[in-house]
């Protein structure tokens, strides 16, 4: 409001046409205001119209009230001349142009716009004492929500809605720190973690390591790469008990490179396939013997002891490792068995500690430079 309009409620005021409290109301300002500016007025006006011979200090009152309400004037004047950006007026703000005073009715209702906007965003438990946003939830039909944003408490989507994570390849969810989250890179969906992965059926959370807290354990993979689906037990008269069983391979080689050299075979990764309730599966074959590219093979199944240094083998052939003697078996030049050495050239092999080889025969019935023997376990 400048001040011509002013100096008009102010006349009106004073002509008796309408009251304070009715001008305050009918154009949105405070009562108590509107007085203070009829009499500043009336002040000044009557300072001014004092006779020249009236005391000195008169005359200086109605100059200085004179000249406050003619720099109140010029300052609206100027005031006037600007235009409120479309960005106030359509969220119903009052704009303040530059030496326009602040007045708290218009302030006062800027407050209160504010606060409604900002409760039609974030909810009407908006304004807690606190760092972030408390709230019940958000509704909106289109929500933007630019930089870092922290929420406490859930998170509904709409049923007609979806989150959208634009088109750009990279982690788009970081479920604990960027170690498990997330996210698409070219042509490929992937999943990370800092460990395990594990697939449950019901259940509720628990923080064990594959714990499906009450549920089934129906897949997992361990951190080594190894997938377990869900097999089930049982021991004696017992019910049915879930247990996992893992789907993996083992392949090791001795090539024309390590002939007559005993390749061990890693005792972890062995021991895991094979020393359990089902054991493995195993392939021994020769490659390329006659220098063709042809495969020879021979399957069994091996069992490593749960509970000893005992072996055994479908085809009933046996052993003890780590006994100082070795036990084996063989197709044409490749051998399987509980032995190990390595720095025997010569076919050199001992059973002098745990774990199993492969040896490539040197001088064997096939050539040397070709033949390559593979063992291939499957759990």
């Amino acid at each position: 409001m400048n001040a011509t309009e002013r100096v008009q409620l102010i006349l009106e005021l004073l002509d008796g046409k309408a009251t304070a409290a009715e001008l305050a109301a009918r154009h949105g300002i405070d009562e108590q205001e509107l007085l203070a500016w009829r009499d500043t007025w009336l002040a000044g006006a009557r300072a001014a119209a004092q006779p020249r011979v009236a005391s000195r200090r008169l005359l200086m009152v109605g100059a200085v009230m004179g000249a406050a309400l003619l720099g109140l004037v010029s300052r609206e004047a100027l005031a006037a001349t600007c235009a409120a950006p479309a960005s106030f007026t359509s969220l119903g703000l009052n704009y303040f142009c530059p030496n326009d005073p602040a007045i708290a009715s218009e302030v006062n209702n800027n407050t209160a716009q504010l606060v409604n906007l900002m409760q039609q965003k974030l909810g009407t438990g908006w304004g807690a004492a606190d760092a972030g946003v408390a709230t019940a939830g958000i509704t909106t039909s289109s929500a933007v929500v630019n930089g870092a944003s922290t929420l406490t408490g859930n998170v509904t989507v709409g049923s007609a809605s979806n989150v959208s994570f634009g088109n750009t390849t990279r982690q788009m969810l970081n479920l604990w720190s960027s170690t498990y989250g997330v996210g698409v890179q070219t042509n490929t969906l992937y999943l990370r973690s800092g460990g395990n992965f594990a697939w449950y059926v019901g259940g509720v959370h628990s923080n064990a390591e594959f714990d499906p807290g009450g549920g089934v354990e129906a897949m997992r993979l361990t951190a080594n790469g190894a997938l377990a689906v869900r097999g089930l037990k049982q021991s004696d008269s017992t019910t049915l008990s879930p247990k996992p069983y893992e789907l993996q391979r083992l392949i090791v080689e001795s090539t024309p490179a390590t002939v007559g050299v005993a390749v061990p075979i890693d005792v972890a990764s062995l021991n895991a396939m094979c020393r359990d309730d089902d054991g493995c599966e195993y392939d021994i074959t020769m490659l390329n013997f006659d220098n063709s590219g042809a495969v020879a093979s021979r399957t069994g199944h091996l069992f490593l002891s749960e509970f000893t240094s005992e072996w055994r083998t479908n085809s009933d052939a046996q052993g003890t490792d780590s006994n100082g003697a070795v036990s084996e078996i063989s197709a044409w030049d490749c051998y399987f068995g509980d032995f190990n050495f390595s720095s025997d050239t010569n076919n050199g092999r001992i059973d002098t500690g745990p774990g199993f080889g492969l040896l490539n025969v040197k001088g064997g019935s096939y050539p040397d430079n070709t033949t390559v023997c593979r063992l291939i376990f499957r759990d």
